[in-house]
């Protein structure tokens, strides 16, 4: 078969990048047809070039584009891992080496075999996959809430304990976890109170986050007078009280419905794009939905079923800020497309 670059007229080089296993998808959607020859029928708007040699490591170059003169890249993926001999990069806040996590021992089930990443400081990423791959095994360990098999995790260039004790590491859970008797207020001040004498990196006030997240009418609050969304916006600002740099979060809206759920992903974006670019917290983030990566996200990192493995990464090319406008653009949907191609590998395998 026939390695295929499709560059759209005048825009040099292509932007998006997918594995073998997503290039009938591709050329449906650019409009084109790949034969068993290995020829191609050129779309409007296209240059192609081939070339020989395809084999396993091999990808598709395609560059989408809506109509006119309008530029939108949709992103780009690759399905190598960084693995651990890759150079790393010196702003890292949070690098994962061949990370490997089993339960019940030597014996046991191997939850994440030999994933590796690193994530830039300030930058937004997101793990999908196929349920029961080891996404939440993975987040935990990168947050040193689990013991690693293999492998090494590094955040803000020293152990996960180590940035736990320094208050620079914020969960943020599917369950907010709130204590019942407690305010909004109280439920958000209680980290201050269990680590009396203890500075984090740059302590928050308490009232001035819950006016970041927009509960300050609703601080007396108990949880139960409190939406479901407004108690992940409180278990938000509880996460954010010491000031962390790095948010980790493990599909905090999951539990939500779909219409708050949507609303949750943008209030979200607004509260982490409210910081300074320059101070802007390095956020994981998993979650079973596409979109909701996808709107997020810097990258997307796409996980195999378990033993989980980091198969691909997305790049997002959406500017910022986003909103739901974005969510009906042919890049958007082109970039939905293509992870759900790479997920449908794996539920298919």
């Amino acid at each position: 078969m026939l390695r295929i670059f499709l560059w759209p007229v005048g825009f040099g080089t292509p932007r998006l990048v997918v594995d073998r296993a997503s290039a009938s998808y591709l050329a449906r959607a650019c409009r084109s047809r790949v034969f068993s020859q290995g020829t191609i029928s050129e779309p409007p708007g296209y240059v192609v070039v081939c070339d020989d040699g395809w084999d396993e490591r091999a990808v598709v170059r395609v560059f989408s584009w809506d109509t006119g003169n309008e530029r939108r890249g949709s992103g780009m993926a690759t399905n190598e891992s960084p693995g651990p001999n890759r150079r790393r990069d010196e702003t890292a806040a949070l690098s994962l080496r061949n990370v490997s996590v089993r339960y019940g021992g030597a014996d046991g089930v191997l939850a994440v075999d030999g994933a590796s990443c690193e994530i830039k400081a300030g930058e937004f990423v997101s793990i999908v996959g196929p349920s029961g791959c080891g996404k939440t095994s993975l987040l935990r360990a990168a947050g040193g809430l689990l013991a690693t098999s293999a492998g090494s995790v590094e955040v803000l260039g020293g152990s996960a304990l180590e940035a736990q004790r320094g208050k620079r590491l914020g969960f943020v859970f599917q369950e907010p976890a709130l204590l019942p008797w407690r305010s909004a207020e109280g439920n958000v001040r209680l980290p201050l109170e269990v680590n009396r004498g203890v500075v984090g990196g740059g302590a928050e006030s308490v009232e001035a986050l819950l006016r970041l997240v927009g509960l300050e009418e609703f601080r007396g609050a108990r949880p139960h007078e409190l939406s479901g969304g407004m108690q992940q916006r409180v278990a938000l600002a509880r996460a954010l009280v010491f000031g962390p740099d790095v948010l980790l979060m493990d599909e905090p809206f999951g539990a939500l419905d779909e219409i708050t759920r949507e609303q949750m992903r943008y209030e979200l974006l607004r509260i982490w794009g409210a910081e300074r670019e320059a101070r802007r917290k390095t956020v994981l983030f998993v979650t079973h939905s596409v979109a909701e990566a996808v709107t997020l996200s810097d990258r997307v990192l796409v996980m195999s079923r378990r033993p989980g493995r980091i198969k691909a990464e997305v790049r997002i090319a959406l500017a910022r800020p986003r909103s739901p406008s974005d969510e009906r653009t042919t890049a958007f949907l082109d970039t939905v497309d293509l992870i759900r191609a790479q997920l449908s590998d794996e539920l298919a395998a």
